[in-house]
């Protein structure tokens, strides 16, 4: 059988169109998103402006690499392959369609990337022969260029030493600085030098010649650019409707992914996405790896939410939560809303949330019997609303151990049993802060 690469070579010469596929479907199957609601009034006064363009793939890594492209916290973190990156790139080198990038212009005069995420990530891994296996980090575009491309220089120099000269001593010094350059590539920016397979056949970008190079890197994707002219609407509610109108099928994001997408430019949204991102802390170590489609995220702003709507009935003696048909998505979207311009309780909000996390103090994350310690999020939120009402001092300590001994069965989401487990949880909390 005749080699894909060269077989590729000479579909690049000939401007061949592949035929589609299910796995190149699968592999450019874009996230969206299906909106509760677009608000009609803010949407026909936006002045909404959609400018179509075509960007080839080297002004797409040069907008990464120089910050005109941002990617916003509502964004799911990378999550794609190898294989579906290089479908991707056998997408592009054979002339099949790939769906548009849409970008939302903001007032800073950035490209927010709505959708094509995975996409563009993709394309800058494929093109600089890179895998992303720590995808945990965020992505300093400019510096993983450089660390490459002098990554890549040294890789060269070696090959021709031990080709030429093959001086043992200036291997050795190659070979260590390789070594550095790569360590510092996967420990800081979580990613190494791969290469990129269809079944068994290497169509790695390096494996082609330096005139098809520059040919795919010619190739040009379509884009949208969506802008709003309007300064007298708030931004974000212009964003939600942008982003809910086109976000209108395909996979559909979680309830919290939407909440992101609409107030990640606020206060509230910044700050919960910094406390969650945050390695080695108390929350990281409770929750686990960061989710991929952002539960953690749900739990910090669905106790903020809470807390903001349990109130003291003195005539009942007992806390109730002061929100008309309760529901939890409703009291979230409400919260969200609320603090979207409250800058002032948001970070009263937010800091009551970082004592709280701060006060639970882990000693061990195994039982007796070297099984892991599980907190029940009924318990992790019930005790959160208690320690604010009860007013606990920052240098209070409450054992990991004991929370994960608390637990609530069954855990229903009605309001009525909503309200059991705040008042149990406060009277949980009063017994070892004998308050």
């Amino acid at each position: 059988m005749e080699d894909i690469l060269s077989l590729l070579e000479n579909n690049i010469e000939q401007g061949y169109l592949g035929d589609d596929n299910d796995a190149e479907e699968e592999a450019i199957r874009y996230s969206s998103v299906i909106g509760n609601f677009v608000n009609v009034d803010d949407l026909t006064q936006s002045n909404i402006v959609f400018y179509n363009n075509g960007v080839n793939i080297f002004s797409i890594l040069q907008y990464l690499e120089n910050g005109t492209y941002v990617f916003p916290g509502f964004q799911r973190r990378f999550v794609w392959d190898r294989s579906k990156i290089a479908y991707l790139a056998l997408s592009l080198i054979q002339g099949v369609p790939i769906p548009p990038i849409y970008l939302y212009m903001d007032e800073e005069r950035n490209q927010v990337i709505l959708d094509g995420q995975q996409r563009i990530i993709s394309l800058f891994l494929y093109f600089n022969d890179l895998e992303y296996c720590k995808s945990d980090h965020s992505i300093d575009f400019k510096e993983v260029n450089k660390l490459n491309a002098d990554l890549k220089q040294y890789e060269r120099s070696l090959e021709e030493e031990r080709i030429g000269g093959n001086d043992k001593k200036r291997v050795r010094e190659l070979t260590k600085k390789i070594k550095e350059l790569s360590g510092d590539l996967l420990d800081n920016h979580g990613m190494r030098r791969t290469s990129y397979y269809i079944e068994e056949h290497d169509i790695s970008f390096c494996k082609f010649s330096d005139k098809n190079k520059r040919y795919l890197m010619a190739k040009r994707l379509d884009t949208t650019v969506v802008e709003s002219r309007n300064l007298n609407i708030v931004p974000h509610r212009i964003f939600a409707n942008i982003f809910k109108l086109l976000n209108s099928g395909g996979k559909v994001l979680g309830p919290q992914e939407v909440r992101n997408g609409i107030y990640w430019k606020t206060s509230l949204y910044s700050k919960l996405f910094e406390l969650n991102g945050k390695e080695g802390t108390t929350w990281r170590t409770i929750y686990g790896k960061i989710s991929d489609f952002s539960k953690d995220m749900e739990i910090l702003l669905k106790i903020l939410a809470l807390n903001y709507y349990t109130e003291f009935n003195e005539n009942a003696d007992e806390y109730e939560i002061s929100f008309p048909g309760f529901s939890w998505a409703a009291i979230m979207d409400e919260y969200s809303e609320l603090r979207a311009l409250d800058e002032k309780n948001t970070v009263i909000d937010v800091q009551l949330l970082e004592n709280y996390l701060n006060a639970i103090k882990i000693t061990t994350l195994t039982d007796d019997e070297g099984k892991k310690l599980k907190c029940q999020k009924a318990v992790f939120e019930a005790i959160f609303i208690a320690y604010s009402k009860l007013r606990i001092p920052k240098d209070f300590q409450i054992p990991y151990t004991w929370l994960c001994d608390l637990k609530f069965d069954p855990v229903l989401s009605n309001k009525a049993s909503v309200e059991k487990r705040i008042n149990t949880a406060i009277g949980w909390l009063k017994e070892i802060y004998h308050a």
